[in-house]
């Protein structure tokens, strides 16, 4: 398998990651996520979420990426939910166990 001049071969050293033929690319607002990271409704979000992994049903309140004001959704089910958001508030968030795609 060859790997383009500009991806930094790793696999031979001892981090054991495998190479990315796809370092240095941008992945596009509809492209694969590349960051994962626990939600605390109530606390910060490390940065925007494109996407929430939720793993327990629930009411979600958040506010999105072009708002000011939060929305709440309710009976949102285990699954991905495909929405752009920058905060997620712990009034009216009954849904547990949330992750943050980015």
């Amino acid at each position: 398998m060859s790997m383009a001049s500009n991806t930094p071969s790793v696999y031979n050293n001892a981090s054991g990651i495998p190479p990315d033929p796809f370092y240095g690319q941008s992945p596009g607002p509809n492209g694969p996520y590349t960051r994962a990271f626990a939600v605390t409704p109530g606390q910060p979000l490390l940065t925007m979420a494109r996407s929430l992994w939720i793993g327990a049903a629930g009411n979600l309140t958040i506010i999105t990426r072009d708002q000011v004001e939060a929305i709440t959704l309710l009976n949102v089910p285990v699954g991905l939910l495909r929405i752009w958001c920058r905060a997620v508030e712990a009034t009216g968030t009954t849904a547990t166990d949330i992750v943050g795609l980015a």
